[in-house]
This record gives structure tokens, sequence and C-alpha cells, in this order.
């Protein structure tokens, strides 16, 4: 049971909210990009894990298993750095 529903109240909309999603940053990066400047022999990201990443990313379109393709396509964009030092 609600609260206003405890008070006696009638009629009760529910005030809308909106939060802003801090993991929505990750939407911003260019995955292109990135890849070329932090994916390389002696580079932060080995090529091996990407072309890892990439073959488990088309086994999952293949199967068309969409949630795991979002949680593999996830795992490679917190592979790449948040913010660029200035």
């Amino acid at each position: 049971m609600y609260l206003w529903s405890a008070l006696g109240r009638k009629q009760v909309y529910p005030m809308p909210s909106a939060s802003a999603c801090s993991d929505c940053v990750s939407q911003d990066i260019n995955v292109k990009t990135h890849r070329k400047e932090f994916c390389g022999v002696g580079k932060r990201i080995s090529p091996d894990v990407m072309a890892a990443l990439d073959q488990q990313i088309e086994q999952a379109k293949t199967a068309d298993n969409k949630i795991l393709k979002k949680q593999l396509k996830r795992r490679l964009v917190d592979m790449y750095p948040k913010g660029r030092p200035r």
C-alpha cells in the first residue's frame, strides 16, 4: 500500500521523475575511433582480446541472443577509458 493511499486521498497521480544515467556516458564513445587509439600491439588493449570479444559478439548475433550481445557490447565499451587526460 502506498503512503498516499494511507493518507486517504482519493485521486493521486504519481509524480513523473527523471534521472540521469551515468552509464549513458559510455554511449557517447565512438567505438571505431577508440579501437584505433587503444587497441593494438603495445597499446592498452590486446588485439587478441578484441578479436575474441568480436567473435563472441558475432556468435551471439547468429544465435539471436540479444541479451548476451548487449552484455558483450557493454563489456567492449567498458574496456575503453572513460575520460581523457588533458
